[in-house]
């Protein structure tokens, strides 16, 4: 039977760096997956995506583009008795083609309070209302759902519905085409 001795330094030090790989673990990127048919092109999909945050809030969406991602911001204000607080959604989509060849689509959203904090990122899970939200409303512009998505209820500093834009406009037949 073999003995092995360890000290307190050590397993001080193994627990201290599996609290450290958890922590590190809770701040990964959550990503929303969605495949396409063979029909959908990924320049299609990509306008479909800015066509979703135009029509949600043109003016509150700064989108950049590139050749298969959107990255997309919503910069806000979170104020509170005598305190303001700069709020900042991010909104990254990307197509690409999978092993299978299939036309793939991700969506990562993340919320990140204060400016250059990267410790504030919050990485929004896949389950919250505004991926499916988002993936309705890229259906309909791909003409693959007959019904526009509505935002069903008002959120208070929501991701893509919030008080600020319950009107949901509703783009008309032309801008589907």
């Amino acid at each position: 039977m073999v003995q092995v001795q360890v000290d307190k330094k050590t397993i001080f030090m193994v627990v201290l760096t599996l609290f450290f790989f958890a922590g590190c673990a809770s701040k990964d990127n959550v990503t929303s997956l969605k495949k396409y048919d063979d029909n959908i092109t990924k320049d299609q999909l990509l306008n479909a995506a800015k066509k979703v945050f135009k029509y949600s809030d043109s003016s509150k969406f700064i989108i950049d583009s590139y050749y298969n991602e959107l990255k997309v911001k919503k910069t806000d204000m979170d104020f509170g008795f005598l305190t303001a607080t700069v709020r900042e959604d991010s909104f990254d989509f990307k197509v690409f083609k999978d092993q299978n060849d299939s036309l793939t689509a991700t969506l990562s959203i993340s919320r990140q309070f204060g400016i250059d904090n990267n410790d504030s990122i919050e990485y929004i899970d896949p389950e919250v209302y505004e991926y499916g939200l988002f993936w309705d409303r890229v259906d309909y512009f791909l003409g693959i759902k007959d019904e526009y998505a509505r935002c069903n209820y008002p959120i208070s500093k929501g991701l893509i519905c919030d008080l600020g834009v319950l009107e949901n406009n509703k783009p008309i037949k032309k801008d589907v085409e």
